[in-house]
């Protein structure tokens, strides 16, 4: 049985994850946060913390923001495919 606080902590680790691939596309297509959280219609604050693993997003705004990106919901939630050097 799990208790409360290793459910906090996967719970983290999935925000954490959203936040490296919001982070990734943000960088690919050299966009600020500003202008990422104003064409998500999000908060630049609430952008902030979800980079770093501190917000707590709902599931529409997971869908959305999976969208947006390009990837499906379902693989937003885990972190983002390394880079081959090539």
């Amino acid at each position: 049985m799990r208790n409360k606080n290793s459910k906090r902590t996967e719970k983290n680790a999935l925000v954490v994850s959203m936040g490296k691939h919001i982070i990734a596309y943000r960088q690919e297509h050299k966009m600020s946060k500003a202008q990422f959280a104003r064409d998500c219609g999000v908060s630049e604050g609430f952008l902030r913390r979800l980079e770093n693993g501190e917000a707590n997003p709902t599931l529409d705004l997971i869908e959305k923001l999976a969208d947006f990106i390009g990837v499906p919901p379902v693989k937003f939630i885990f972190p983002p495919a390394p880079k081959s050097g090539g």
